[in-house]
């Protein structure tokens, strides 16, 4: 490496453009960690505090996905904050970890990990809500649904492992990276950088395993409380309840499909450039940026979206002088007073 750097790279045109240096995913990634820290520990207040008792049932399903949230935003944001170096599945960890003893690899092998935990953190959710629905398409024995967890909890964990246990020449890898990308960012050669595995068809083989496992479930539970909530009247609820399970259910799935949709990107780039060889510095910068931002992202969707949590933010940001819920109180018997004089004339 030393001396590929001492004859080759020294020719190399530096890339100067603030974008691809470490300081703009340093920068990014602590602009977005300073306001999703707070903002998740809110969330997880509203959830536990405030959320309506009728959906007491939903409630730690709830925050069973938002917790696993605000554990990947302190993996990834803040112990590991990786600087990665696609299509080679290397780079350096820039965050707390590497102070701390933590392994580059586990950090990533966790971030990987936590991210289809949280998509089967978010399968529980719709299951539980389509669970709550008349239908005759539920699971309804309990051990079964908690079997259904512990094997989506293991493929979410245990599928991508097997790279993770291989041992390997640094040295060599890194020359061999260098062959695809022989002018990276100078970073490359720090002596913190770490590889997971040369087998990156495999890496993506087992990645698309966990999708074909999880996703048909999570497709399944979504459509079908979508169906029974707005087509089939075969449940024996009451419209009003009927309604408030809508809003939820639609709140909720805002919640959590904004975050997953912001991944969406990040996933599909390191897809291609692992499968391609494709090597741009500036976007795996921007990949590790907006990844970041999803926690910011859930934790925003959930407060703005559900009504108890929005009102009671309001509430908080104007210290009191503004209570949306008060003032909902207030104009609907104003209303009512108004139609029933109406009335009497």
């Amino acid at each position: 490496m030393n001396d590929y750097f001492l004859k080759n790279y020294t020719f190399c045109s530096q890339q100067n453009s603030f974008f691809v240096s470490s300081d703009y995913v340093s920068t990014g990634v602590h602009i977005n960690t300073s306001f999703s820290v707070p903002l998740s520990m809110y969330g997880c207040y509203c959830v536990i505090k405030l959320t309506p008792k009728k959906l007491g049932s939903a409630k730690w399903a709830l925050l069973n996905a938002h917790c696993w949230t605000v554990v990947l935003d302190i993996v990834f944001n803040v112990l590991a904050l990786p600087l990665m170096f696609f299509p080679s599945i290397s780079g350096v960890m820039l965050g707390w970890g590497q102070y701390i003893g933590i392994p580059s690899w586990f950090l990533l092998y966790a971030i990987q990990a936590i991210v289809s935990v949280f998509a089967s953190a978010a399968i529980a959710f719709f299951e539980n809500r389509q669970n709550a629905l008349q239908t005759n398409r539920k699971i309804r024995r309990k051990w079964v649904r908690v079997l259904l967890n512990v094997i989506n909890y293991s493929v979410a964990c245990g599928a991508i492992l097997p790279p993770y246990l291989e041992t390997f020449d640094i040295q060599k890898m890194a020359l061999e990276a260098l062959k695809i990308a022989p002018c990276p960012v100078k970073e490359f050669f720090d002596p913190r950088l770490f590889f997971v595995t040369d087998k990156t068809t495999l890496m993506t083989m087992l990645m698309g395993l966990q999708t074909l496992t999880l996703a048909p479930q999570g497709t399944f539970y979504t459509l079908s409380t979508w169906y029974h909530l707005v087509y089939s009247h075969s449940s024996q609820v009451s419209p009003e309840t009927r309604k408030m399970q809508w809003r939820f259910f639609m709140s909720s799935s805002v919640q959590i499909m904004i975050p997953i949709g912001v991944l969406t990107f990040p996933l599909f780039y390191v897809w291609f450039s692992l499968n391609s060889g494709y090597y741009n510095q500036e976007l795996n910068n921007h990949v590790i940026v907006i990844a970041s931002s999803h926690g910011l992202l859930a934790s925003m969707c959930m407060i703005l979206v559900h009504k108890v949590y929005r009102h009671h933010f309001v509430k908080i940001l104007t210290f009191g002088k503004v209570d949306l819920g008060k003032q909902r109180i207030v104009s609907v018997v104003v209303s009512s007073v108004r139609s029933v004089g109406h009335n009497a004339v």
